[in-house]
Order: structure tokens, then C-alpha cells, then sequence
């Protein structure tokens, strides 16, 4: 089944189901879906065959066909029905971010061990690699930046560096 317009294929259903649309716009949207019952949210759904990690669903993001980004889940995955954003295709290997279903995050990492699990990816040899930067751009007396610790809500220690002297150094204060 074919929709077309100006001699131009627009919309293409194959004969086993596989849609193609195909728009030629300089600007805006390529798809809208719009939902105009009130009551009802507007949602999109992408319902794989089956309930486990052997038959992932996601979304690719391509340029000129070529595969730059993937959302969704990957082809055996170590963590199950986890949430991988990937560089290129839908892959493990090419994994930058996981959510797993227990909400650990991890980054450069596909099997967080807790809730924010940071891989560097540096092999032996590759000297000190910065993970994690907070960067406090005032410069004035008394400005600084805090990583905060809670428990059970409320605060449980602190790392502050604060520029307490006016002679451009910054004191590392425990809390």
C-alpha cells in the first residue's frame, strides 16, 4: 500500500507491515501526532514481541543513514529491561548511559554496582582522568561550591571549597 502525492511516495505500508514515511520539508516537524480527547494522555508506544532483554525495543537516530544515537534497551543486555543511551547503534558495547529498572545510573558503565556508578574508561597507564567537575565561577570572598551528604533527608557532612581569604586560594572545608 502506497500513499502518494505529486507522483512522489509519501507513505509506504509493505506487504509483512514495515511503515515508511518519507518527508521533504526545509523546515519544522517531519511527524506530528496529535491526541484531541481531553481525558486521554498523547503517548507514542514501541511493543516488542516479547517480555525479556533478547529482543530489545528502542529508537535509532540517524544522519544520512548514518547511526549516531540509540534510546531503548540492547540486545542482551547484562542488566535486564534496563534503559541504555548509546553512541552509534543499539548495542551494549557502545552503551553511555544506563538507568536500570532498580534506578542505578550508570556512566560508561553497563552494570551499575549503586545508585551513580562512574567508569572512568582509562586503561593502565593513561595517567589521572577527571570524572566529575563542579565548577563555581564566582570569585569572590566567601564564594564556593558545596557536595552536600543527607540522611533520611537531612544533612550528614559536607565538602566545601570556598575562597574564604583575598589571596586567590581555596580552602577545602569537611562539614
Amino acid at each position: 500500500l502506497a500513499l502518494v502525492t505529486n507522483n512522489v511516495s509519501r507513505v509506504r505500508i509493505t506487504s509483512d507491515g514495515q511503515l515508511t514515511h518519507t518527508a521533504n520539508k526545509n523546515s519544522d516537524y517531519t511527524a506530528r501526532f496529535n491526541q484531541s480527547h481531553a481525558d486521554n494522555p498523547a503517548y507514542i508506544e514501541i511493543n516488542g514481541p516479547t517480555d525479556n532483554n533478547i529482543r530489545p525495543t528502542y529508537i535509532q537516530l540517524s544522519q544520512a543513514g548514518t547511526k549516531k544515537w540509540a534510546i531503548g534497551q540492547v540486545y542482551a543486555s547484562t542488566v535486564d529491561r534496563a534503559l541504555h543511551v548509546c553512541s552509534g547503534s543499539s548495542s551494549e558495547s557502545n552503551s553511555k548511559i544506563v538507568v536500570t529498572s532498580a534506578g542505578r545510573v550508570g556512566i560508561n558503565e553497563n552494570s551499575p554496582a549503586c545508585m551513580l556508578d562512574i567508569e572512568d574508561g582509562a586503561s593502565g597507564g593513561d595517567g589521572v582522568t577527571e570524572i566529575l567537575r563542579l565548577n563555581g565561577s564566582p570569585n569572590d570572598l566567601d564564594d564556593g561550591i558545596k557536595l552536600q551528604f543527607a540522611r533520611v533527608g537531612s544533612a550528614a557532612g559536607s565538602i566545601t571549597l570556598q575562597k574564604v581569604n583575598n589571596n586567590n586560594t581555596t580552602d577545602m572545608i569537611f562539614g
